[in-house]
């Protein structure tokens, strides 16, 4: 499966945060995150009705403070694969 866009994914304490360049799309949940992304996508225009969209939203381990046990844990285990149809 290949991957049509792929985005920078952190959490800020209160919302998760996907972005690249000019995009960027938010939610406090995973689930409004992908909605948030959709529509943001749609509103960009480059995906026309009846496209499959591969969004691999790697986490960005760095945002993880140093005191945090999480940091043994592989950045990987964070990524996500969302497909989008439009």
């Amino acid at each position: 499966m290949g991957v049509d866009l792929e985005l920078r994914l952190i959490y800020d304490g209160q919302q998760w945060i996907a972005s690249k360049d000019n995009l960027q799309a938010t939610g406090r949940t995973l689930g409004e995150l992908d909605r948030n992304l959709k529509s943001v996508l749609q509103a960009n225009g480059n995906f026309p009705q009846g496209t499959r969209v591969t969004v691999l939203m790697q986490f960005d381990a760095e945002t993880i403070p140093n005191y945090a046990n999480v940091r043994q844990y592989r950045p990987e285990y964070f990524n996500r694969l969302v497909v989008i149809d439009f």
